[in-house]
């Protein structure tokens, strides 16, 4: 994968930019870059988090750089940084907090208009909100990679839209007996059968694959590596 890198150095954003939706990315491209579009909704995203809702410093923003990460779809990471007024994530209401400037780091990566994951400091999930390392000190862990997946479909594939996903899914450990050196597993359910299969390293990149027989059908197949940056390697309709 080729990443092109575009650096916006030192460049502190007020609260002042409006809410973008996937109408206003489109209808924005004749006049606005795509990547500039993407920072904007990067920002707006990062803004409504809890995380910075909380007690986010606004006049601290800083975006430091914008990764174009030449897929298809194109995904567009963007760096930023900010403070806040207490160490931790999400919405603390309630919580012990001592009085601390905390300097946070997100990553966000957008993809056709829509964020499709974030992070902050590589700890936190800021979409999920929920934490990112697990007690194996892993950033992504095979369940991460598969729900990034997931969610990655139905962003980035119109006629995927409204594809039903179940509430639970039968996972299944599919390493051959005696193995060593590589895992695989399976979720299934309501018409999907997801294969996600991974070296036994520290830092695993995950190979996906992902077939689902109901309306429209379809099979897809891609990798997911420990910043979340998902490369699509194929994709089909099947009827």
């Amino acid at each position: 994968m080729n990443i092109r890198l575009s650096t916006v150095l030192a460049l502190v954003i007020t609260l002042s930019l409006p809410a973008l939706s996937l109408y206003a990315w489109q209808m924005r491209g004749a006049s606005v870059s795509e990547d500039e579009m993407a920072v904007d909704v990067a920002l707006v995203f990062l803004k409504n988090g809890a995380t910075f809702k909380f007690d986010g410093i606004p006049e601290t923003l800083i975006i430091w750089e914008t990764l174009i990460l030449e897929s298809y779809p194109v995904q567009y990471v963007v760096t930023i940084t900010f403070d806040s007024r207490h160490a931790g994530y999400g919405d603390r209401t309630g919580q012990i907090l001592a009085q601390a400037i905390t300097r946070h780091t997100a990553r966000i990566t957008v993809v056709s208009g829509e964020v499709v994951s974030a992070t902050l400091d590589d700890v936190w999930d800021e979409l999920n909100q929920e934490e990112l390392n697990g007690p194996d000190g892993e950033f992504m862990t095979p369940e991460s990679a598969f729900d990034a997946v997931i969610r990655y479909l139905a962003v980035t594939h119109d006629e995927l839209r409204g594809t039903a996903v179940p509430s639970s899914w039968k996972e299944k450990d599919l390493t051959p007996p005696g193995l060593m050196g590589a895992s695989k597993i399976q979720f299934s359910g309501a018409g999907w059968t997801v294969n996600v299969s991974w070296a036994v390293v520290l830092s695993p990149t995950y190979t996906i694959e992902a077939v689902y027989t109901g309306e429209p059908s379809f099979t897809w197949s891609g990798t997911v590596d420990q910043a979340g940056a998902i490369m699509e390697t194929w994709y089909e309709l099947t009827k």
